[in-house]
């Protein structure tokens, strides 16, 4: 039987921000398309690489 995974509350946090209209609606769009699986998988590798490319940061 393969592990189980941790709690969601153990790996996830909340995050509320805003976003310029345009960019609201650009996300909106590709999401709709299917483009984007989801606003949040786009928002975890888009700080992902910024961490990575800018201060060396490995985040699994």
């Amino acid at each position: 039987m393969p592990p189980r995974a941790e709690p969601f509350e153990r790996r996830y946090r909340r995050v509320t921000t805003y976003l310029e209209n345009g960019l609201q609606a650009r996300l909106a769009e590709l999401r709709g398309r299917g483009t984007i699986a989801s606003v949040t998988a786009l928002y975890n590798a888009a700080v992902r690489e910024y961490l990575d490319r800018y201060h060396g940061s490995n985040v699994e």
